[in-house]
């Protein structure tokens, strides 16, 4: 079954709203039930080209060490 997933920037902008704060809770949240269905799991799967980590995908701007 295709997903029909939303546009990483709607996508981004909903979990931005959601204030978390590490990909430990963006993994809880995730698999809660809450999520909408139409954003990913594991957005950096299904987003790889817009992909920049997950203090842009959270809205931290935090860069994982290994990028810095």
């Amino acid at each position: 079954m295709k997903n029909n997933w939303i546009s990483y920037e709607d996508a981004k902008e909903f979990v931005h709203t959601l204030k978390l704060k590490t990909p430990k809770e963006w993994r809880k949240y995730s698999v809660s039930g809450e999520k909408p269905k139409n954003i990913p799991s594991r957005p950096k799967q299904i987003y790889k080209k817009e992909w920049k980590g997950y203090g842009d995908w959270l809205g931290t701007g935090r860069i994982a060490n290994q990028n810095r």
